[in-house]
């Protein structure tokens, strides 16, 4: 009994020493296998890696909240390609070759034409005169009146209200039945900034001198997108209850000559500085193209903008 007992007992050892040698066989197989695959496939077993270094790299990767929905913004606009009308303005008399030439070049007739005013029975070419209306009249041009005394606009509050009262009596001559609205713009050039006082001045004269005769000015500001000073001093003034009805910016595609319109963008167009109260109405977007100037119309003001400028 004793002898066939260990007899089973070595049995019994044997068969488990087969399966413990084939178990470790197939393991060994196992793992012999997921590495020839690996090789296979030209990579190597995945390395652990941190969660702290995946927080990071996450991180890293995710552009902040304000910079992804200004990029949205602006492929949007991109996407949608919104334009506003074209429109001109010249330092010669509006004419009917000139007209021409422009709608030739834009495709379209401009909406608005831009002309400098000064004061009253001034006879430079450069200057707004009647017998440019008939011909805006023809075309269905409003006029966009520009108050130009350049090398003035950083001086005191006496002289822009002196400028303000000239400018408004040489729109008002020009047009002796002007009433309601009729919007301004003061030239402000990037060479001789805007000051806080000449803007007071001006823009207060401007709005009394159209109240004494029925006419609603509207001050506004032509400028340079880069004009930092002008648009802080701006900024400044209409803080201290000021007006100002909206701005024309310059900034231009190409630095002379003609280029073609581009779709329109909030954020190519407004200056730093500019407070919020105040609409971009216009774009100069090249100059000298041609004997004028390029300019777009903001479509999300256009309708309300025209209605506020001079019908000849």
């Amino acid at each position: 009994m004793a002898k066939a007992a260990k007899k089973a007992s070595k049995k019994k050892s044997a068969k488990k020493s087969a399966k413990r040698a084939k178990s470790s066989t197939k393991k060994r197989a196992t793992r012999t296998s997921k590495k020839k695959l690996a090789r296979k496939a030209g990579s190597r077993p995945a390395k652990k890696v941190s969660k702290k270094k995946v927080y990071k790299k996450k991180v890293a990767r995710k552009p902040s909240r304000v910079i992804a929905r200004a990029m949205v913004t602006e492929a949007v606009l991109e996407a949608t390609g919104i334009r506003g009308s074209a429109s001109a303005d010249s330092l010669k008399p509006v004419t009917q070759s000139l007209i021409d030439g422009a709608k030739d070049f834009f495709g379209a007739t401009p909406r608005f034409w831009g002309r400098y005013f000064k004061k009253p029975g001034n006879t430079s070419p450069q200057q707004y005169h009647a017998s440019e209306s008939p011909v805006l009249q023809a075309n269905g041009i409003r006029l966009l009146a520009v108050g130009r005394q350049t090398t003035s606009v950083g001086g005191t509050e006496a002289r822009g209200t002196q400028d303000g009262t000239d400018n408004a009596d040489a729109v008002r001559e020009a047009f002796p039945s002007l009433s309601g609205d009729a919007m301004v713009f003061l030239d402000v050039e990037q060479s001789h900034p805007l000051s806080r006082t000449y803007y007071r001045g001006w823009a207060k004269a401007l709005v009394a001198n159209g109240a004494s005769h029925g006419v609603n000015f509207i001050p506004c500001v032509y400028g340079s997108f880069s004009a930092t000073p002008t648009w802080k001093a701006l900024r400044d003034e209409v803080a201290n209850g000021i007006p100002c009805g909206g701005v024309w910016i310059a900034r231009y595609l190409v630095s002379d000559g003609c280029a073609a319109m581009k779709d329109w963008s909030d954020s190519h167009v407004t200056p730093a500085g500019l407070p919020s109260s105040v609409p971009v109405l216009a774009w100069q977007y090249a100059q000298n193209c041609h004997s004028i100037d390029l300019n777009q119309c903001n479509p999300n003001h256009e309708a309300d903008f025209l209605a506020r400028l001079i019908a000849p």
